[in-house]
């Protein structure tokens, strides 16, 4: 009960702050929307050969179906979840180094689980994802899950990440003064 007040404590702390909680919506807009635009390159180069940055909302809308109906909810549900936690711990790291004028250490974990979820994330069924950027084409597909594996272990990361930095902040003075 305790762990939990104190991440209560540190989420009002920090999203009390509008421009704390406009930073989280962002960063996790922005992460969702690098894993749909990494994933699918030259679709997005083909709709801007036609059509310009115009057909980039429907390209995305497209996209998220296709991996809704191919996938499934759970795919897309954790895709999600990665972008809304990487939006909350990038922040959450933002107002510590901020307030502390100090880098720690949990910054490292909550990168790492962003990249990590963002290898998986992508279009299991099909096999796309972060990972064809780096030469490993299909390489999801010898895997029991599809890929869900890392995009899971990247969301325990983050979640861990997510309670080291909460439990940070919770007992810093200089972020309560803030």
């Amino acid at each position: 009960v305790h762990r939990l007040s104190e991440i209560k404590e540190s989420l009002m702390v920090v999203f009390s702050r509008p421009v704390y909680l406009f930073s989280a919506i962002l960063i996790a807009f922005l992460i969702f929307s690098l894993f749909i635009f990494l994933t699918n390159i030259p679709i997005f180069l083909q709709a801007w050969s036609i059509g310009g940055i115009s057909l980039f909302p429907k390209v995305s809308l497209n996209i998220v179906n296709t991996i809704l109906s191919v996938s499934g909810k759970l795919a897309l549900a954790l895709m999600i979840a990665i972008a809304i936690m990487g939006g909350i711990n990038i922040t959450m790291v933002i107002f510590k180094t901020l307030s502390t004028r100090k880098l720690g250490g949990f910054n490292f974990v909550s990168i790492g689980g962003v990249a990590g979820s963002a290898l998986g994330a992508g279009c299991p069924a099909c096999s796309t994802s972060l990972l064809s950027i780096l030469g490993v084409t299909g390489g999801l597909s010898v895997l029991p899950f599809k890929g869900i594996e890392l995009t899971s272990l990247g969301l325990i990361i983050l979640l861990v990440s997510f309670y080291f930095i909460a439990k940070s902040v919770a007992n810093c003075e200089q972020c309560k003064i803030r």
